[in-house]
């Protein structure tokens, strides 16, 4: 069957799946909503299922990201109804394709009991590179808003060099900051100074922290320990980007006065409607292969 006869349902999630199913609708797809309940609009081309067993009618289910935040419930921004993982599984249809963010070992374990295919596009090339965008660019936002010094002329820290900390080191270099990468490989150095930064080994870090007005971390283990965060100079903003545990001692953190953010998350909070264009894009991909 082409998937554009199949019917899609968007269950859960946050702004970024309300113009998720926005989009399918404008496109003309079946689309319908669950787990919206909250005042928030959605497209009169988009059906609303105010009785979660519209699941079992559907051919391929949109889970959000993370499909879950309590290993129990199905995540849901706007909706006050719990809708436990296993009521879910248990209404899918065998057959049916089920996208989720973050899939885990339980709703695999589901999949294989009831029969449907569960996808993570966050496993996806595309989607990882195409969300370090806005990630990045929320990121510099929060530096904005929340110091009293320019990007430009200004020392920055990026820790690690993977996809959002390249996106993050060309716009810091391009809006003119001083920008040093610590990365543990010698290889992701070389590639930094290319893009105009300086390039540190990661167990180097302590050596310069006094030096930096803004430190941006992309590591999810803590890098930035007491004895590092003590050197920072006062008014040094760290902003942490990466997901749990993080790569900052929070409690280190606040015993030095360093004031830090945990920006988790930030494409749907700064640009829901291009990272649910973004998630939209990479299922539809991934469709086509089958």
């Amino acid at each position: 069957m082409n998937f554009d006869d199949r019917s899609f349902c968007v269950a859960g999630g946050d702004l970024r799946f309300a113009f998720l199913a926005e989009q399918l609708g404008s496109d003309g797809f079946d689309a319908g909503v669950c787990l919206f309940n909250e005042p928030v609009f959605i497209s009169p081309m988009v059906k609303r299922f105010r009785d979660l067993s519209a699941i079992g009618q559907s051919d391929i289910i949109i889970l959000p990201v993370p499909y879950s935040t309590d290993g129990q419930n199905i995540s849901a921004a706007f909706s006050k109804q719990k809708f436990a993982i296993k009521d879910f599984a248990g209404l899918v249809r065998p057959g049916s394709l089920v996208f989720a963010g973050k899939a885990d070992s339980l709703l695999k374990s589901y999949a294989e009991q009831y029969g449907f295919t569960v996808i993570d596009y966050l496993d996806r090339e595309e989607m990882a590179v195409l969300n370090a965008v806005p990630t990045a660019e929320g990121a510099i936002a929060i530096a904005i808003n929340e110091t009293e010094f320019s990007i430009f002329g200004s020392n920055c820290l990026v820790t690690g060099y993977g996809r959002i900390a390249k996106v993050l080191t060309n716009l810091l270099v391009h809006m003119g900051a001083n920008v040093t990468v610590a990365a543990r490989k010698s290889g992701d150095r070389c590639w930094a100074q290319i893009a105009g930064a300086k390039a540190i080994p990661t167990d180097r870090i302590i050596d310069d922290a006094a030096g930096y007005d803004l430190i941006f971390n992309t590591v999810p283990s803590v890098l930035l320990d007491s004895a590092a965060l003590c050197r920072l100079k006062t008014g040094c903003l760290v902003i942490d980007l990466a997901s749990k545990p993080g790569g900052v001692d929070l409690e280190a953190a606040k015993e030095h006065c360093v004031k830090t953010i945990w920006a988790l998350s930030l494409p749907g909070k700064v640009a829901p409607k291009t990272a649910g264009q973004i998630i939209l894009n990479t299922i539809l991909g991934i469709l086509k292969e089958y």
